[in-house]
C-alpha cells in the first residue's frame, strides 16, 4: 500500500475531514486509542478527595503504596500523592520537568499529574506549558471539547493564576485570568456547563485575588 500511495491517499482524506468537523489529529487519537487505566483515574481521584479534605493519611497511604514501583505512570502518582502534602526532593521535580516537557499528546493522567504537581514544578515549565493549550487551540481542543479534560483543563488554569499570584507576578497572573474568563465564556455560549465549584463565582474570587496584589 506504501508504494502504490493509497495509505498517503487515505490519511490526506481522513485530515481533510477532520479539518472540516474542526477536529484535531490529536482529538481523534484520543477517541481512538482511550487506553486509559481506570486505576489511574480513581487513584487521582482519591487523592483529589484526600487533599479536600485534609486527610494526610491517605495521601501517605498512597505515596507510599507506589513509591517503589517499577512502573513509572504509578511513580507518577505517588508523585502527585506526596505533592499535596510534603516538599518534592529536587530529583523528584527534576523528573516530572523532563517528563512535561516531553509530552506530545496530554491524557488525563498527565493532566492529573501536572494539576497536581505545578505549586512544586520549575515555574517557567509551567507557564511553557500552560501557554502550549492555551495558543494552540487546533492542537489542544479536545481540552474544550471532551468534559473531563475541559474541567481538568480549567482547573490547571485556574491553579497556574493563583501561583502566579502567590509569587507576586500580577501581569502574568491578569494575563492567564482574561484567557480563562474568555475560555469559560465561550464554554458558556456553547452550553459546554462546567460543575458549580468552576462557575462564574469562582473567577470573582481569582479577580479579588488580584486586586491584593501590590
Amino acid at each position: 500500500m506504501f508504494e502504490t500511495g493509497k495509505t498517503m491517499l487515505a490519511f490526506d482524506k481522513l485530515n481533510f475531514a477532520l479539518q472540516e468537523m474542526h477536529v484535531s489529529l490529536q482529538f481523534y487519537n484520543l477517541l481512538l486509542n482511550n487506553k486509559e487505566s481506570d486505576y489511574f483515574l480513581v487513584k487521582f481521584r482519591k487523592i483529589d478527595l484526600s487533599y479536600y479534605s485534609n486527610n494526610i493519611e491517605e495521601l501517605h497511604e498512597i505515596h507510599n503504596e507506589l513509591i517503589d514501583s517499577e512502573d513509572s505512570s504509578m511513580y507518577g502518582i505517588a508523585l502527585a500523592a506526596k505533592a499535596r502534602y510534603a516538599v518534592l526532593s529536587a530529583k523528584e521535580k527534576h523528573y516530572l520537568e523532563r517528563l512535561f516537557g516531553s509530552i506530545e499528546i496530554w491524557g488525563r493522567y498527565e493532566l492529573y499529574l501536572l494539576l497536581n504537581t505545578l505549586d512544586q514544578i520549575n515555574i517557567f515549565q509551567v507557564t511553557k506549558t500552560v501557554f502550549w493549550f492555551l495558543s494552540d487551540e487546533k492542537a489542544y481542543d479536545y481540552l474544550r471539547i471532551i468534559p473531563d479534560f475541559r474541567i481538568l483543563f480549567m482547573r490547571i488554569v485556574v491553579m497556574s493564576i493563583f501561583r502566579f499570584c502567590k509569587l507576586g507576578k500580577k501581569k502574568m497572573s491578569l494575563m492567564l485570568f482574561m484567557k480563562k474568563r474568555k475560555i469559560f465564556q465561550i464554554a458558556y455560549r456553547q452550553n459546554l456547563i462546567l460543575p458549580i465549584n468552576f462557575s462564574s463565582n469562582l473567577l470573582k474570587d481569582i479577580g479579588y485575588t488580584l486586586s491584593k496584589i501590590n
